[in-house]
C-alpha cells in the first residue's frame, strides 16, 4: 500500500504496553490507520494523542483491519483476545494476517495456525 499518498493500511493494535505502543505510534507516523486496544486507560488515551483510533471493546479492533498486530505477554492472553468471549478474531475480514508478536511456545504457534 501506497502510505505516502494516504493510502496506508488499517491495523488493528491489541496491547498498547511500552513495546506496543512505540509500534503502533510508527504505523501511525508511517500513515497506516491504527485502531487500538488496551485495558490500560492511559495506554489508549496515549494512541489517541498519538493520532491512532481507540475501538470501544476489544471485539470491534479488528473491524476493516487488513492486519491485525497482537502485543501482549502470554500465549493464555493471546487466545483470550483472538477467542474468548469478545474475541478479535470474528470481526477480522476475509484475508487479513495477525501479526503475534508475543513470546510463546513454538508449538504454540502451530496449533493457532
Amino acid at each position: 500500500m501506497d502510505t505516502a499518498s494516504g493510502n496506508g493500511m488499517n491495523v488493528g493494535f491489541i496491547g498498547l504496553g511500552s513495546m506496543g505502543l512505540g509500534m503502533a505510534r510508527q504505523l501511525v507516523g508511517a500513515g497506516h490507520k491504527v485502531t487500538g486496544f488496551d485495558i490500560q486507560p492511559e495506554a489508549m488515551t496515549a494512541l489517541a494523542e498519538a493520532g491512532g483510533h481507540l475501538a470501544p471493546k476489544l471485539a470491534a479492533v479488528a473491524h476493516d483491519a487488513n492486519a491485525l498486530v497482537v502485543m501482549v505477554v502470554s500465549a493464555a492472553q493471546v487466545e483470550e483476545v483472538l477467542f474468548g468471549p469478545e474475541g478479535a478474531v470474528g470481526g477480522l475480514m476475509p484475508g487479513a494476517v495477525v501479526m503475534l508478536s508475543s513470546t510463546v511456545p513454538p508449538s504454540f504457534v502451530r496449533r493457532l495456525g
